[in-house]
């Protein structure tokens, strides 16, 4: 019987989101926007000076870690406004206890940029691929739980919208290093081509 009741209990942990609210995932996702803010900002800071080869391969990549951190923190703002308008205690900028996991969430976000500012670009690109990849996936079904109603929580337009653009920009993320990685094409105009979308737009 012991046994049996483990086994059950591994499988409902293994559901995504089953036991967050919508409000639950918003605030990880806001603090998983704080943490690529940082972690892409470093390779802004640092990346173009750790490869001459890089910096002659992909003129333009300075430019994609801007929107890359760009993307960031316009997808962090959006959450964030959210979350402020429903009145429920989330203010980054008031909360004691939000800004010492911000401040641990950009501090994560330097150091693991730190494991990878010593590689060749193209090595990069396909372990920032392949790193993203996950999150995608992750983003998504969150999206298609919380809008599928399956957490049995009313949910308003406002806040589907939100969810649009959290799926939306981990995958112009993928595609954009898929891209990289195929070495033809520049992923920045997919960066670019988020930023100017519509659902974008109307969150602003």
């Amino acid at each position: 019987r012991r046994r049996r009741r483990r086994r059950r209990r591994r499988r409902r942990t293994n559901t995504i989101s089953n036991n967050n609210t919508v409000m639950d995932d918003l605030i990880e996702a806001y603090y998983g926007e704080i943490y690529g803010m940082s972690f892409f900002q470093t390779f802004l800071d640092l990346y173009p000076h750790q490869s001459s080869h890089q910096s002659r391969e992909h003129p333009d990549t300075n430019e994609l870690w801007s929107h890359l951190v760009e993307i960031e923190t316009t997808v962090a703002q959006r959450i964030a406004d959210y979350l402020i308008s429903q009145q429920l205690g989330f203010d980054p900028a008031l909360s004691e206890n939000h800004d010492h996991r911000r401040r641990e969430m950009r501090a994560k976000g330097v150091q693991d940029a730190n494991k990878w500012i010593h590689l060749e670009y193209k090595e990069l690109a396909k372990t920032l691929r392949d790193w993203i990849r996950p999150f995608e996936t992750k983003y998504r079904a969150w999206k298609q739980f919380h809008v599928s109603g399956r957490n049995n929580e009313q949910q308003h337009p406002e806040v589907l919208q939100v969810w649009d653009v959290i799926a939306a920009h981990e995958t112009a993320l993928l595609e954009c290093w898929e891209r990289e990685c195929q070495g033809e094409e520049s992923g920045l105009p997919i960066l670019q081509a988020f930023l100017r979308s519509d659902f974008v737009k109307e969150q602003s």
